[in-house]
This record gives C-alpha cells, sequence and structure tokens, in this order.
C-alpha cells in the first residue's frame, strides 16, 4: 500500500471538519494502521480538546520555526501519533508553513496514512498545505453556503493537482431545506462518501474530550466513520456488532426527511 498524506479541508468553519479528521484517524488506527493526524490550522487550533490535552509544551509551531524537531511534537493517544498545533496567538508569528512538507518528509516513510487538519476556507494557509497532499476530502453542511464553498474548493484542489475524494456531508438531520446525497452529488459533481447525522453525542464526547467512535462506538454517526475509512483504505472497516446492536443499527438507518 502507497503513504498517503490526505488534507481534510472545508470552504468554512463550524461544519465539524475537525470532528470528522479526528474520529477518522481514531477508526484508521484502530483497523491496525499506522497513522499520524497533524493540526495545520496554526491560527485557530482545536485538534487537542478532541483528545484531552491542550497544555503541550511543545507544538508544530515550534517545528516550523526550527525550534523543535518533529519527532519532539509527537504526542500518543491510544495508538495513534498527534501532532498538534499552539493554542498561543503569538506562537504563530514567524512561521512559514510552506516548510511543512520539508518537515514531514522524513516522518511519512514510517506511515500509512498523515491525515492533515487545515484552516477553513481555501485561502493562503489552505493553498500551502495542497502542495504536500496526495488527496483531499472536504468537509460539508448540508446547505447553500456550504456547497457553493466546495465548488469553489474543488477547482482550486484540482489546479493544484491534488485528487479530491469526495465530500462528507456532516450535521444531516433529514430536513426538506436540506440538500440531499443526489443533490450535492449533481451540484458538485463529486461522490458523497458518506452522510453523518447530526447528534448531540457529538458534543457530548467533545465534553469529555473523546472522539465519538470511542465515546459511543455503536451510534449511527460512529459507524458512519467506519464507512469513510473503509473507502479511503478500499478494506472492509468495522466494529464488532452484537445481535441487539445491529437491530438498533437497522431501526436507525434511515434519515427522514421531514
Amino acid at each position: 500500500m502507497s503513504k498517503k498524506i490526505i488534507g481534510i479541508f472545508s470552504g468554512k468553519g463550524g461544519v465539524g471538519k475537525t470532528t470528522v479528521a479526528s474520529n477518522l484517524a481514531v477508526v484508521l488506527a484502530k483497523s491496525g494502521k499506522k497513522v499520524t493526524i497533524v493540526d495545520c490550522n496554526l491560527t485557530a487550533s482545536h485538534l487537542n480538546f478532541h483528545f484531552n490535552f491542550h497544555l503541550t509544551p511543545l507544538t508544530l509551531n515550534q517545528v516550523l520555526k526550527g525550534e523543535a524537531e518533529i519527532e519532539d511534537v509527537i504526542y500518543k493517544f491510544e495508538n495513534l501519533n498527534i501532532i498538534p498545533a499552539s493554542l498561543d496567538p503569538y506562537e504563530t508569528m514567524g512561521i512559514d508553513i510552506s516548510k511543512l512538507s520539508k518537515v514531514l518528509k522524513r516522518h511519512v516513510k514510517s506511515q500509512d496514512y498523515i491525515l492533515l487538519d487545515t484552516a477553513p476556507g481555501f485561502g493562503k494557509e489552505a493553498l500551502e498545505i495542497m502542495e504536500i497532499c496526495d488527496e483531499a476530502i472536504i468537509v460539508s453542511t448540508p446547505d447553500i453556503q456550504a456547497i457553493t464553498d466546495i465548488i469553489r474548493g474543488k477547482r482550486i484542489l484540482e489546479d493544484s493537482s491534488v485528487k479530491v475524494l469526495g465530500i462528507v456531508l456532516n450535521k444531516v438531520t433529514g430536513k426538506k431545506f436540506e440538500f440531499t446525497k443526489k443533490e450535492v452529488e449533481a451540484l458538485t459533481d463529486l461522490p458523497v462518501l458518506t452522510e453523518i447525522p447530526f447528534s448531540y453525542k457529538f458534543l457530548e464526547s467533545l465534553a469529555l474530550r473523546i472522539p465519538l467512535v470511542l465515546y459511543h462506538e455503536k451510534s449511527l454517526p460512529s459507524l458512519k466513520f467506519y464507512k469513510l475509512a473503509s473507502h479511503i483504505t478500499q478494506e472492509k472497516i468495522f466494529p464488532k456488532l452484537g445481535i441487539s446492536d445491529k437491530i438498533k443499527l437497522l431501526l436507525s438507518l434511515k434519515l427522514k426527511r421531514i
């Protein structure tokens, strides 16, 4: 299997990009893959909070400024490698994000997947990240603003020679005013890899600082991340389900549009 650097992008903030990135990383790692997730949102990092640590002495910021080595800022969460960014706004000064490619070059050799949790939008920071991505996933909510951003972002990614795997539709409620999967695919000419339903379990898991796939592994939203991981690896990845779990899943599979 070739080693892949996958950028997780979004057209705007608030669509759940970091939530998707963190849960996907955990599922890939649980399946036995060697995975590193990197917080590339240097101006507003949030990845730390999803893994119950935020006061990290060294971060990616120090590496990009030449004050630390990449090995110094790799933190372990179970069998997942995490490279956080600093929460200190002053730590963004003097940083050249274009150095990230050189920084990751040595580390990528030992990993199956490196996931880059990017800054929202498709501005300068995102453009620099695109230069080192093999593939990209765009996270979006099913509304007009977010879908418009996908169309714009797709063009920018393709101009940067990045293969866009598809879209993750997040916070789906099934309401009539939302775009459907078919409508999104028709408008963007991209496949929807999975639809993740809105759930307050996400807020509960964030309050506990643990990814949903570990907090409530057998919930429908969690199972959607297994589907996403299967798309990426081209392998069947799924949690172990008992009979009662399968019945509950079957009862909750269809989202009603009301």
